[in-house]
């Protein structure tokens, strides 16, 4: 067995069959693994990882940055 990644960052694990032949899925895929530090979205565009890094995430997402739970999501 062994992991790939699928062009959108979901990893998947693949398997020999009988014949000691992986089977991949029909997506497009990389054995790349996307790097540390890098945001939603991204993609594999086929040589490389395009991403969004920490501060641009923020800035499009800032209101999660002081987020806190309510008593019932802390419940929850």
């Amino acid at each position: 067995m062994k992991q790939i990644y699928l062009y959108n960052g979901t990893p998947v694990l693949v398997y020999m069959n009988e014949n000691e032949e992986y089977q991949y899925p029909n997506e497009n895929w990389t054995e790349i693994p996307p790097p540390n530090g890098i945001y939603s979205p991204f993609y594999f565009d086929g040589s490389k990882w395009i991403g969004t890094d920490r501060s641009e995430w923020l800035s499009q997402n800032g209101q999660f940055e002081n987020y806190e739970p309510t008593v019932m999501e802390t419940m929850l």
